[in-house]
């Protein structure tokens, strides 16, 4: 059985001294369908009594995720991301690109216990990773608060170049994104209502592809969101990159705060991100309440 326990000791704050040789020792994918096989034993994990079941009979169980997922968990949102998200197909990323980034976003976020895992038999085939945060940490995670007498004011630079190049990494891909998605959570806090003591952030929502179309992100999405709400959370918000994320939030009626068209992100004077794969034209930046 792969164990975290040293991996949660090691220091990932200086991304730019990380390489392929720092990370752990990887899950090995299945031969069919590229799963990751879940090696733990039954009752490790809490369990919820929402379950879901296909059309055609396949049984998912829910689990909430903890500090031992750390490999499973990173390992596959860190494939899926650099496979599947428009933004990382835009620049061609690799595995390398983000993997130190997204163990390191990982375990922060699994102590919260507000991320899940959903299994048919032994294979992970979704999850959902939520982190939450306390009132006294919103300006940390997302920006200054709204002055006093003003309104909401998102503010775009005219090229970002010279952020990207502050930044601890050595691997230009990963600090564009990076960036990118710094710059949105940043201006949320001006958004948040006076008097929230706790919201909820969705990081990332993942589906195989065997399993998709058959509403289980619509499903663990609605379980995490309960979890949260059950553990203080009074709001969540998340940013969607892609056109088909963006609408499942509107379904929602979740509250667009703001929009980060990508013809705006300029670096060294040229557009990053165009011509999407899913012809999407900005990020946006959503609030909904829970």
């Amino acid at each position: 059985m792969y164990s975290c326990k040293k991996l949660l000791s090691l220091n990932f704050g200086r991304f730019g001294k990380l390489t392929r040789e720092y990370l752990p020792e990887l899950i090995p994918w299945t031969s069919e369908g590229r799963y990751l096989i879940d090696k733990r034993q039954k009752g490790d994990r809490k369990e919820l009594d929402f379950k879901w079941t296909l059309k055609d009979g396949r049984n998912i169980r829910f689990e909430i995720a903890d500090e031992y997922d750390l490999v499973l968990v990173a390992q596959q949102m860190n494939d899926g991301f650099v496979r599947e998200v428009n933004l990382c197909k835009a620049l061609d990323s690799k595995f390398n690109d983000f993997a130190a980034i997204h163990f390191e976003m990982i375990k922060r976020c699994l102590p919260f216990r507000g991320s899940l895992l959903g299994f048919h038999e032994n294979k992970l085939v979704c999850f959902r990773i939520i982190r939450y945060i306390e009132s006294c940490d919103f300006e940390a995670a997302f920006g200054p608060p709204l002055k006093p007498g003003t309104e909401p004011k998102v503010v775009f630079k005219s090229d970002y170049a010279n952020d990207i190049t502050k930044l601890p990494s050595k691997n230009e891909k990963c600090k564009i994104i990076w960036n990118f998605l710094f710059t949105c959570e940043h201006q949320i806090n001006q958004f948040i209502p006076v008097g929230t003591k706790k919201i909820a952030f969705g990081e990332a929502v993942f589906v195989h592809s065997d399993f998709q179309s058959r509403s289980i992100g619509k499903a663990i999405c609605h379980a995490s969101e309960e979890l949260a709400h059950l553990n203080g959370c009074e709001y969540i918000a998340n940013i969607t990159v892609a056109k088909n994320s963006s609408n499942i939030a509107f379904r929602k009626n979740f509250q667009r705060l703001f929009a980060f068209p990508y013809d705006k992100y300029i670096v060294d004077g040229k557009i990053v991100f165009k011509n999407l794969e899913d012809d999407a034209t900005e990020a946006n930046v959503f609030l909904g309440k829970l």
